[in-house]
């Protein structure tokens, strides 16, 4: 046998020792440098050593919450998402976005709009004497409750 193979024996009935049946090899191990047992191929894991060495410091925004976001200013889309006709559940996403986003002057007006919208309808009360059509808002809507 090769270098790194042994042949075992076990004890036969009449006391002495007979080939196993079993060649057990046994493979040499390789010894990995410590650089490499606990991170990738040697590579520094700076965030395993300071978890916040790589994030950015810490510093105040320059802009308030009011500033980004004044509820007043919006009130009016999220009166009118509130309002939407149930028809439009039938008709088109795009009948019904720009339904929506129809006051909006900024994207975050157009977001608020159909956050509103979605959070306003209680899928659980949806009641549906059949499936709607597919591709329609009210079909998307089923599968949530479904």
């Amino acid at each position: 046998m090769g270098s790194g193979s042994s042949k075992r024996t076990h004890p036969s009935p009449d006391g002495g020792q007979e080939p196993a049946h079993v060649i057990v090899t046994t493979t040499p191990t390789t010894t990995i440098p410590a650089t490499r047992q606990n991170n990738n191929y040697g590579m520094r894991n700076q965030a395993q050593e300071d978890p916040d060495a790589s994030l950015p410091p810490v510093v105040p925004p320059s802009t308030t919450k009011d500033q980004v976001f004044n509820l007043f200013k919006y009130s009016s889309i999220d009166y009118q998402a509130l309002k939407a006709p149930k028809q439009l559940l039938l008709g088109s996403y795009q009948d019904l976005v720009d339904y929506l986003t129809e006051g909006a002057t900024d994207d975050i007006g157009k977001v608020r709009a159909l956050f509103r919208w979605v959070s306003s309808i209680d899928v659980t009360t949806l009641n549906m004497d059949s499936l709607p059509p597919p591709q329609v808002p009210l079909d998307y809507l089923n599968n949530i409750h479904v």
